[in-house]
């Protein structure tokens, strides 16, 4: 499977397979399954905003801490639905536990919607594209399209721990928003290659 990242009017095929994140020459070599299909030009039209190559190297790392963030988060989450799961008496820690999970929760939301780039709230949802100029030479650059990094978009706004089958189905809920936020990451780890190249 194949996926087309349009940098000014070039169209580069990229294969859907990453070198593993250790490889010290990962370059673009891969986009999510399901990440929006850039269109074949970015026009400021399109974009909430248009950044330069030295505002994108900024603004990739300032994404990557946020989400990096919201990742150890959620692998507390997982981990606490886990413990949930394999107690001998479970019930005895129902309630404290569901309380240190929505604690978490809480902690994801508020990092997502105070997360900022310049006056740009970056994880909320509240922006859809970014361009991001990739070349001096490049007019249009690449459309970066903004993830949602909210609790409720993630998919675990109403995961509890109050039972054990609750508690399963949490676990299943953490996963889903694991491997969403891990597909972002890769995302970023290919506009950064980008950026270096």
């Amino acid at each position: 499977m194949f996926a087309r990242l349009s940098i000014g009017a070039r169209l580069i095929t990229v294969a859907l397979a990453l070198a593993p994140a250790s490889s010290q020459h990962e370059k673009v070599s891969a986009l999510p399954a399901h990440f929006p299909p850039p269109t074949t030009t970015a026009s400021s039209s399109d974009c909430s905003t248009t950044l330069s190559r030295a505002e994108a190297r900024e603004f990739v790392r300032a994404l990557t801490r946020v989400q990096t963030k919201i990742r150890i988060d959620l692998a507390r989450m997982r981990r606490l639905a886990v413990e949930v799961t394999h107690r001998p008496h479970p019930f005895e820690f129902f309630g404290q536990s569901n309380a240190v999970l929505q604690r978490l929760v809480h902690d994801i939301d508020a990092l997502a919607s105070s997360a900022q780039f310049g006056a740009m709230h970056i994880a909320d949802g509240s922006l859809t594209w970014i361009c991001i100029q990739i070349a001096p030479s490049d007019v249009s650059g690449v459309r970066f399209w903004m993830f949602d990094c909210t609790a409720s978009n993630l998919g675990i706004d109403q995961l509890s721990v109050d039972t054990c089958t609750n508690a399963d189905l949490a676990i299943a809920g953490i996963d889903s928003a694991i491997a969403q936020l891990e597909l972002r990451n890769r995302c970023l780890r290919i506009i950064s290659a980008l950026l270096d190249g």
